[in-house]
């Protein structure tokens, strides 16, 4: 696990408000881009395929707890024969549940995230080479 996917986990538990980061390792990008998945969500520009990755023991910040958080890989390409393609981390969520909107310009990914009785919920715009929060 690379130094900045540790500070980000690190950063997730003190502020314990999802954040995301561009991977811009080539061989990750290729890697996720190419595996199979049965979540590929797409519009007229670009796919999106949605990985779920479970954090560390403890990494959910509950205290006297040991309960886990997750973040999402989001592997992200264009149509073509040499397509362009990018990689985002998406995370630190408690007990996420998502759907995906379809729209020409971008994909909208709605997380529902939290405790039970304290469930909040984030809208991503997904482009090509950005992620971004619809409504913060």
């Amino acid at each position: 696990m690379s130094f900045l996917s540790l500070l980000l986990i690190a950063t997730q538990l003190i502020s314990s408000e999802p954040v995301v980061e561009k991977i811009e390792d080539s061989e990750l990008i290729s890697l996720f881009n190419s595996l199979e998945t049965e979540n590929r969500y797409t519009n007229e520009d670009i796919s999106l395929s949605i990985f779920k990755k479970s954090n560390p023991p403890g990494s959910a910040g509950i205290s006297g707890g040991h309960e886990i958080s997750y973040s999402f890989y989001l592997a992200v390409s264009e149509y073509d024969e040499y397509p362009a393609q990018s990689l985002f981390l998406i995370g630190g969520f408690i007990n996420p549940q998502y759907t995906v909107e379809t729209n020409e310009k971008y994909l909208a990914l709605n997380v529902k995230y939290g405790v039970f009785n304290d469930r909040k919920s984030k809208t991503y715009k997904v482009t090509l080479n950005k992620v971004s929060v619809l409504n913060p």
